[in-house]
């Protein structure tokens, strides 16, 4: 009679050989549903985060050309999302947006979930390590449908990148202040788009987009982007999605799409569950520049009561 020992230990071994099967199957899975190509994005260096927010060519790589995306005579759509944005830049002067921006870092030091955290010259200067560990070490948007190692890796992307004490930092922000994300999101993509304003003030902050770029597609496009958003409230999902679109719409403006991300579906998708979601207080703002955007791309309107994709 075989002694009980041996019975358990086999028993052990058949079990984790059922959950080592079952962990590869999942990894499978991801490998095969999403892209098959990988290409690390190149580094940001410290002078891509110094005053001048000037890039370095090294961040402006071989681009391919989004689908859809060929120049057309513009449309009256077009004229009237060129006459809003003229506007809005005319109404976003660089000292109003850096104060913005100082205020925001201001408001987050004054928190209790932030003094928590001891940061002895406030969370601003920290702020910009975070930019910089993120800038210099992308995740990997494409990668081979064979490396399942790499699969998986990338769905713990921003633990790996920042560290727990960092992703608790970004949890206890959405924990308290998810009500604050839309204006705080505008705040940074408004300074984004004044190149002149990061040369002009003493608020030290760049936001390269190339570097940017990377992080939307990661988002918009991959398995471990997808993943993140998935984890957090729709509200939040929703915002962030919108703003990648924008991201990636500037870079395709500016030959940076190297991706070659096709916007189309993905504002479908994004469009179809904004109508939807009663949380956002832009939600009607939003909704017409995706609809703008669509046009752009496409030259036509999405019939209404379609399923998402292309018209």
């Amino acid at each position: 009679m075989p002694k009980p020992s041996r019975k358990i230990a086999t028993s052990q071994r058949t079990l984790f050989i059922v959950c080592l099967g079952l962990l590869l199957l999942v990894g499978l899975y991801l490998a095969l549903r999403y892209f098959p190509s990988g290409r690390q994005s190149p580094a940001v260096s410290e002078h891509d985060l110094d005053t001048t927010g000037q890039q370095t060519s090294s961040l402006r790589p071989e681009t391919v050309p989004a689908a859809g995306s060929q120049p057309t005579t513009p449309t009256r759509e077009e004229q009237d999302m060129s006459e809003d944005n003229t506007a809005g830049a005319e109404m976003d002067s660089c000292p109003a947006m850096a104060d913005e921006l100082s205020s925001f870092f201001s408001y987050l030091d004054e928190q209790p979930y932030i003094q928590e955290f001891q940061f002895k010259d406030g969370i601003f200067p920290h702020f910009r390590e975070i930019l910089k560990k993120l800038f210099n070490a992308p995740p990997t948007v494409r990668i081979a449908s064979n490396d399942l190692f790499g699969q998986l890796k990338n769905v713990a992307y921003f633990y790996r990148a920042l560290g727990a004490k960092d992703i608790f930092l970004a949890k206890n922000y959405l924990a308290n202040d998810e009500g604050r994300l839309e204006h705080d999101l505008d705040i940074f993509y408004r300074w984004l788009q004044q190149d002149s304003c990061r040369q002009q003030q003493a608020l030290n902050l760049s936001l390269p987009l190339p570097a940017l770029y990377e992080y939307a597609a990661y988002f918009l496009t991959s398995a471990g982007g997808k993943s993140y958003l998935f984890r957090r409230t729709e509200h939040t999902g929703l915002v962030v999605e919108y703003y990648c679109i924008l991201l990636v719409d500037l870079a395709d403006k500016e030959g940076l799409n190297r991706y070659g991300i096709d916007l189309v579906p993905i504002i479908d998708n994004i469009s179809e569950r904004m109508q939807r979601n009663t949380s956002l207080q832009n939600r009607a703002e939003y909704l017409d520049t995706l609809r703008k955007l669509r046009i752009r791309y496409t030259g036509k309107i999405k019939p209404a009561g379609t399923a998402g994709g292309k018209s």
